[in-house]
């Protein structure tokens, strides 16, 4: 069997674009349900995340997303 070992830098920029990922699916869907009750735009999103592959999300990690989003705070987004 081959070994693969990822180097350091390779393993922060995978991690980045997860994150970009991840982070852009939030501002899509917040941006998208803003008019919908806070239950609807939690299930969107928490529904969405899940589609991204090798990711887990709970719904309350979706659910404080959302209000952190619509309070206008900014959300920072760790992958690693």
């Amino acid at each position: 069997m081959t070994e693969f070992d990822p180097s350091e830098d390779g393993m922060k920029s995978f991690l980045d674009h997860i994150g970009a990922r991840v982070k852009s699916a939030v501002d899509d869907v917040v941006a998208h349900t803003i008019d919908e009750d806070l239950e609807t735009a939690v299930s969107t999103l928490h529904a969405v995340l899940n589609t991204i592959p090798g990711l887990e999300f709970d719904r309350a990690w979706a659910q404080e997303a959302v209000e952190t989003l619509r309070r206008g705070d900014p959300l920072e987004i760790q992958i690693g």
